[in-house]
């Protein structure tokens, strides 16, 4: 499924995903406001270049990480749907439409990502 993984050290080095390759998965560790997050967001890029999915999900690495090492960054045709608890459909970034699926997130936290998806206009699931 997942064509290479790459630590957010090495991106400058990290190889172009395959044309059908529309989604990445982010995963790791990152500390945020001294607590301990394990991460494992994947988003699905819909109709856009192998590029410009690099681009994106490169950049959402980037930012998310809040400046963090240890997190990776892997592509592959879809995101997982097990294990899933839940997604935001139709988001925009950077021009692109794209759903984005949520996984090991502390469930204190999904109301207010729930709230966040619709505020914007997009369908939680």
């Amino acid at each position: 499924m997942c064509v290479f993984a790459v630590s957010i050290n090495s991106l400058a080095d990290a190889p172009s995903p395959n044309a059908n390759e529309k989604s990445c998965l982010i995963s790791g560790e990152i500390t945020l406001y001294g607590n301990k997050i394990n991460v494992k967001d994947c988003m699905k890029l819909n109709e856009v270049p192998a590029s410009k999915v690099k681009q994106i999900c490169e950049k959402t690495l980037k930012t998310g990480s809040f400046g963090e090492k240890g997190l990776s960054l892997s592509y592959s045709k879809n995101c997982p749907k097990i294990g899933s608890q839940g997604a935001c459909l139709g988001l925009k970034y950077e021009g692109t439409d794209m759903n984005a699926y949520y996984y090991n997130r502390d469930k204190s936290t999904l109301p207010a990502m729930v709230s966040a998806c619709k505020a914007q206009g997009d369908i939680w699931k």
